[in-house]
């Protein structure tokens, strides 16, 4: 539900950011790390005229779909497996084998391009036999819970916070929305509030809600019992596919790439990648560009997950969590640096930028209208 700055442009570009910040909540306070009594441990700033979008992602899909059914050239199937696919002698065709799993029945699809963006489970992935390279975490789970609570109101009066503890840490910021999708002020606000916890206990679906109302309640003052609608456990990634790119069959997102979610720069990376890999395609299938222009997107977006948000996202884990002398160094570190150095938020914005790597983009006017 996190878009970094990054995005806004790139939504600009695609003509829809006004759309997207009228559904959006625009955080302009910055993110704040607190210890678990709630008290301020550092506070990254938002300059002047920029934000932080807040959006559940089932929400941005809706809007993305309703843009894309303005245009008859797009077909969107839901229900329709990948079930494997094969490429031609020539490597200018794919043949992709779906599976529609309402009225199952198999299909058969040819397409000049295909690209994988199913998850970090991705099929296409696998069909390719592209190992998924680097490490899953096992000491815990992370579980998402949905929560209608006021923090800003009765807790912390900011909206996106990272708690900093060894064991208590969690993510705990406002969604944007209201229960039931209603008005502000006509119904709680909801609220994300994610955390992790051991591996061994129970993973039946009402014991995480239950132990799920117990654990948020230490984010608040007074231990309060809170209205948990939802809490679901996942695992954490840091994981990168070995090729980006076989043939005519890419990667993008998490199939590409998998990090975990401490900041959102797992959907910010794959909203980078949908916009540099779809510049290339158009690219090359209106005969603008060669075809190899496609792998070095694909290539070049691997390359900017491994070089930027992996570690960025790496270290905002840490920050959170790691007792180990030489992190706790850096971490105070960090946040003294936050309040004394005004040059520091500015290099932090500027390595997340990096995460937009190249766009891709048509430069030339003329050729875009005719897209």
């Amino acid at each position: 539900m996190v878009y970094q700055p990054v995005v806004l442009d790139l939504l600009q570009n695609l003509g829809i950011l006004k759309q997207v910040e009228e559904l959006a909540y625009l955080n302009r306070q910055g993110l704040y790390w607190r210890d678990i009594r709630g008290n301020e441990l550092g506070h990254l700033p938002m300059p002047e005229g920029e934000h932080v979008l807040l959006l559940g992602q089932y929400r941005m899909a809706t809007l993305l779909l309703n843009e894309i059914a303005k245009h008859t050239s797009v077909d969107v199937r839901f229900g329709m497996a990948f079930s494997g696919c094969e490429q031609s002698d020539d490597r200018k065709h794919v043949k992709v084998l779906a599976h529609d799993t309402t009225t199952d029945v198999d299909t058969i699809m040819t397409s000049n391009w295909v690209v994988g963006t199913d998850g970090a489970n991705s099929n296409v992935r696998k069909s390719l036999c592209i190992p998924f390279e680097g490490f899953s975490f096992t000491d815990f789970t992370m579980v998402g819970a949905d929560v209608y609570y006021d923090f800003a109101k009765e807790e912390y009066g900011t909206i996106m916070n990272f708690v900093v503890d060894p064991e208590d840490w969690a993510v705990v910021i406002y969604t944007g929305q209201q229960k039931d999708l209603k008005p502000v002020g006509e119904a709680p606000p909801l609220w994300r509030i994610a955390y992790v916890e051991s591996t061994k206990l129970s993973s039946r679906p009402e014991d995480v809600l239950e132990r799920a109302r117990e654990r948020c309640a230490r984010y608040t003052k007074n231990k309060k019992r809170l209205e948990v609608a939802r809490a679901e456990p996942y695992r954490l990634h840091q994981r990168c596919a070995a090729e980006a790119i076989k043939g005519r069959v890419l990667l993008a997102g998490d199939a590409l790439h998998s990090n975990n979610p401490i900041g959102g720069l797992g959907l910010t990376t794959g909203i980078c990648d949908a916009f540099a890999v779809g510049n290339a395609l158009a690219r090359v299938c209106t005969g603008q560009a060669h075809e190899s222009l496609v792998a070095e997107a694909a290539n070049d977006r691997r390359e900017t997950w491994l070089n930027t948000t992996d570690k960025i996202s790496q270290m905002n884990l840490q920050r959170l969590r790691s007792e180990e002398a030489e992190d706790v160094k850096e971490r105070n570190e960090y946040f003294a640096g936050l309040r004394i150095d005004p040059e520091l938020p500015k290099k932090i914005r500027t390595a997340i930028q990096g995460m937009a790597g190249r766009d891709f983009a048509i430069r030339d006017a003329t050729r875009l209208s005719r897209l």
